[in-house]
């Protein structure tokens, strides 16, 4: 948007697409802005649904960023 208008937006998705969009996003080779996203969408849904999200780890890089990690991908 321009002038970095603020947005509202309402987003819907079943889990196997979160934990998709999370694997792919949340990444180190995702682009920095989208994979805050990513992370800020994987916190919320952590505390929303532990059992379907609690095995994601979030760990910090040697730059000071935040990757998602989990060992169980492709769910």
């Amino acid at each position: 948007l321009p002038n970095a208008t603020e947005t509202i937006i309402f987003v819907t998705a079943n889990a196997r697409a979160l934990r998709h969009f999370i694997e792919l996003r949340g990444s180190e080779w995702a682009e920095t802005e989208i994979r805050k996203v990513a992370l800020q969408v994987l916190r919320i849904m952590q505390r929303e649904a532990p059992s379907i999200f609690g095995d994601y780890r979030i760990e910090r890089l040697p730059d000071g960023t935040e990757v998602a990690r989990t060992e169980f991908e492709k769910v």
